[in-house]
């Protein structure tokens, strides 16, 4: 569980980081009409203490979900932000159109990356049975976590526009289990059809490297070849 939900989280600290980068000049324009010198140290400040804020929102964006940035606002996959938003440098990374194809992949990527990890950890099972409860098991809990962690993230700025900001836990939890679920049972899938195809092929070539020889039992011991003496 933890291994599935240190993907998700990483993977949306990826996104944040590379779309500040491609956004910098954007975010630097942001920064320096917000103040420069000790007048803009608040709005630093309150850019770093925004970090996990938006990991948390780049881990809903790739689960699919997306994100609010103020009432009647969302970001996700397949959206972009509309109308004016407040001038804070960090909503300067914010994408300007739906997401392409790279992101598309790293969206993909994800969550196949959180089931493979949670097969890899989790140990080996009897049964199939046992299997698929340690699994759903996964599943809960990793939506569970990261729903808590939305949660904790999100909230908003007083009881107007800005009332709703970051990403809706039931959504975040709900799109992230669904996600690892049937990403572990792909994973499994995967490893139990290459193990299939292995031994099939295994069996295949045991009659072709046969020697047709037969072979000589050394253990029967040395044949004397001496004629017995006469009584």
């Amino acid at each position: 569980m933890l291994a599935a939900v240190c993907v998700y989280l990483g993977c949306g600290a990826l996104l944040v980081a590379v779309s500040l980068g491609l956004h910098h000049g954007q975010v630097a324009t942001l920064m320096q009409e917000s103040g420069t010198g000790w007048a803009g140290l608040p709005v630093l400040l309150l850019g770093v203490l925004a970090v996990p804020n938006a990991v948390a929102a780049g881990s809903s964006y790739l689960a699919g979900p997306g994100f609010a940035v103020g009432a009647g606002t969302h970001v996700g996959l397949t959206s972009a932000p509309h109308g004016l938003l407040p001038a804070f440098p960090v909503l300067g990374a914010l994408p300007g159109q739906p997401a392409g194809p790279a992101v598309w992949l790293l969206a993909v990527l994800t969550p196949l990356g959180a089931g493979w990890l949670a097969v890899r950890v989790l140990p080996d099972r009897a049964t199939w049975a046992a299997l698929a409860r340690d699994f759903a098991l996964v599943a809960v809990a990793t939506g569970g976590v990261l729903g808590l962690l939305a949660g904790l993230a999100g909230g908003g700025i007083g009881t107007g526009r800005l009332a709703t900001i970051g990403a809706s836990p039931w959504l975040l939890a709900l799109a992230t289990a669904g996600g690892v679920l049937v990403a572990q049972w792909a994973v499994m899938g995967t490893l139990a059809a290459r193990e299939w195809l292995r031994a099939r092929r295994a069996d295949e070539a045991a009659p072709a490297g046969e020697d047709s020889t037969p072979e000589i039992d050394s253990s029967a011991g040395e044949i004397d070849s001496a004629p017995a003496a006469p009584a």
